[in-house]
């Protein structure tokens, strides 16, 4: 049985509905990977984990359910001794099933899993927190899932939790996956105001943001979360974000010869258990964050029970957070695709560390620095050099490094807390040239990030350095990068109803356009050349359909099945134009502005008449084109916007000046 310190307040995070697996594996990059590794895929086996909940307010239950058969040939211990027998959490069945289950989770063969109540994880059970006499206790989990959220009426509580918090997962190399709550309002301090965890959100960005104020170094405004899942709530994507981790450590537990400092490739934690620098706590969470999408395409949208894309990361300055990432999402969407190929790439040193190797680096790999700073100051530039090639490129790179908690006393742990500084920054060094050209240099973070557009052609040196001011310091961190080179995309398919009926629509996609016409349902258009995210924006409009528009960051070719738009209300007036053959082929000028409802504000829509076609997007909504009439001497005027139902009215040469209202989707009957 624990001893409690004090019976916190203690939630366990929404968890709602089912668990749409091929979706969320697909989105993630988990399917891809699976058919690329084959036999070969790595699946979390042999790992020991933990999972920490609270308890059910009703029935006191905590335990998920063994006989689950998701469960099935696993060892599922209750560490706190005191979930009712009999009973069971449905929401700690949820979780268990998409950190651990053999069904739903993208490490299905973890198979001993240490389960706490916690308040009792808090105290007694095993972080021991208040005890100044006690350090929390030792167990040979590596990945650890939270998905609750809590806070202490006293600040010291909390700070001390954190604190031991931050200490483990540095000392033991215990990852922990933190969930954020389910609204934008600052985050709890459990456990997310901790430095070394990585913070889970969802992709809509609907999540917790920011950090409570604690003592210092623990101050308000540190960028949460780190990463995001396609789920609706962050009780899935926590155990989600702790599944791929689970399997990166898996990964570079297996593979030792990924681990390549000349000086340290492995450490061992209070177990004794060998940790490779590949698995180590930073760089799992660099190479998930480097490989994380800053763009997305889910295949569950537009499913209103799922979240949104992310298509707008960091446009808005009020987004960005000093440290390079979004304010809302962090780092984007977990891709385990991405963060696996990161890491088997492999160490890859600096040129300071390895002067034989030149500190040249590939398109994608990690290092680990183990004696950053050094004696007196010694080795404070880390430098890494690149050359792009014949196209562009899309760099993400991700510096991690763990707060500093001393031991203290035996009377008095932990002792202080130190945030060494350390800072990013990416060169341009063609033509022996140093210029800069992106930098993340956060004050009060310990991730330093960079997503960035780079020329074809040209050199460049990526350079981890300490903030200048602080004193002297020997630590560690781990850099994990990826380059994607930006070739042209070519999209082709066909456009289908749900039924599989061909759709003649509108296809655009970065300038270029065609209608899937003649034959209806088909689609091409070649060589389309990226946005400034790496991404293809694909619209397609169709008669009586809701638009679907779409970020590509692949060639593709593919099946796009479009969604009725259904009974949608009019706040527009019933045309009657008249017909006038001896018109036919006159040219006329017409125009207007798009707006919302019965208000005055703009809406961004494509305009269509005639085979000529623009955007109202200049922030007035107006629209001006010179048409031809058809064979009745009119015109169909089709105006679409992402969110809206389409609103489609014909009009005579006399009909010039028309003002067109959109109602939203939503209020659609969709059949």
């Amino acid at each position: 049985m624990r001893s409690s310190i004090h019976h916190l307040p203690v939630l366990f995070l929404s968890f709602c509905c089912g668990i749409v697996l091929a979706g969320y594996k697909d989105d993630i990059g988990y399917t891809r990977l699976l058919v690329e590794q084959g036999a070969k895929m790595p699946d979390g086996n042999g790992l020991h984990v933990t999972q920490v909940e609270s308890e059910d307010a009703t029935s006191l239950a905590y335990m998920p359910d063994v006989k689950d058969a998701q469960f099935t040939g696993k060892l599922i211990t209750d560490r706190s001794y005191t979930s009712p027998g009999g009973l069971f959490s449905n929401h700690a069945t949820n979780v268990g099933k998409l950190f651990y289950g053999t069904g739903s989770s993208i490490a299905p063969s973890i198979d001993t899993v240490s389960v706490y109540e916690a308040n009792g994880w808090l105290g007694g059970d095993y972080l021991q927190a208040t005890n100044s006499r006690l350090k929390p206790d030792t167990v040979p989990d590596r990945i650890a899932n939270h998905s609750w959220i809590g806070s202490a009426s006293d600040d010291a509580v909390n700070l001390d939790i954190v604190k031991r918090v931050d200490w483990i997962v540095d000392n033991d190399e215990f990852i922990k996956a933190v969930g954020l709550s389910n609204n934008t309002s600052t985050n709890s301090p459990l456990l997310s105001a901790a430095f070394n965890v990585i913070t889970a959100g969802v992709t809509d960005g609907v999540n917790g943001r920011s950090t409570a104020p604690l003592a210092a170094p623990y101050v308000s405004g540190r960028t949460r979360p780190d990463l995001v899942a396609p789920f609706a709530y962050t009780s899935k994507s926590t155990p989600a974000i702790a599944a791929a981790a689970a399997l990166l450590v898996d990964v570079g537990h297996t593979t030792a010869s990924l681990s390549r400092d000349p000086v340290e490739t492995s450490t061992s934690n209070r177990t004794g258990s060998i940790i490779y620098n590949a698995e180590r706590s930073e760089v799992v969470k660099a190479a998930l964050m480097a490989g994380a999408d800053r763009v997305t395409d889910n295949s569950t949208n537009p499913d209103p029970n799922t979240p949104k894309d992310i298509t707008d990361y960091r446009v808005d300055p009020a987004n960005r957070s000093a440290n390079g990432l979004d304010v809302r999402v962090g780092a984007g969407q977990v891709n385990i695709y991405n963060s696996f190929h990161i890491l088997m790439a492999g160490e890859q040193n600096s040129v300071e560390d390895e002067n034989a190797s030149g500190g040249i680096i590939g398109s994608r790999g990690f290092d680990y620095d183990p004696f950053f700073g050094g004696a007196g100051g010694s080795n404070t530039t880390g430098s890494y050099t690149f050359s792009t090639g014949t196209y562009p490129v899309m760099m993400t790179a991700a510096l991690a490094w763990n707060i500093d908690v001393a031991d203290g006393n035996p009377l008095s742990f932990p002792g202080a807390a130190t945030l060494y500084d350390m800072d990013l920054h990416l060169y341009d060094e063609t033509a022996g040239g140093h210029v800069l050209v992106e930098q993340s240099v956060s004050a009060i973070d310990n991730t330093e990030n960079l997503w960035v557009r780079l020329d074809a052609g040209k050199d460049y040196l990526l350079e981890v350095r300490p903030k200048a001011g602080q004193a002297s310091f020997q630590w560690d961190y781990a850099l994990a990068w990826q380059m994607t080179v930006l070739d042209p995309v070519d999209l082709s398919g066909t456009i289908k109803t749900a039924g599989g009926q061909d759709i003649c629509a509108l296809v655009l996609a970065s300038g270029h356009y065609m209608f899937s016409c003649n034959p209806a349902g088909i689609f091409s258009l070649s060589g389309l050349p990226r946005g400034s995210n790496g991404a293809v924006k694909r619209q397609i409009y169709a008669q009586g359909f809701f638009p679907k528009i779409d970020f590509l960051t692949n060639s593709s070719n593919e099946s796009v099945v479009m969604t009725p738009s259904g009974n949608c209300p009019s706040y527009n007036t019933p045309s009657s134009p008249g017909v006038y053959p001896g018109s036919a082929g006159k040219y006329i000028d017409i125009s207007g502005t798009v707006l919302l409802q019965d208000t005055q504000t703009p809406v961004c829509a494509l305009v269509l008449a005639n085979g000529q076609q623009m955007f109202s997007c200049n922030g007035t909504g107006s629209y001006a084109l010179h048409i031809p009439l058809d064979i009745n001497g009119q015109y169909k005027l089709q105006v679409y916007a992402d969110g809206f139902a389409p609103a489609i009215q014909r009009f005579d040469e006399f009909s010039t000046n028309n003002p067109v209202r959109m109602a939203r989707a939503t209020e659609c009957q969709i059949p």
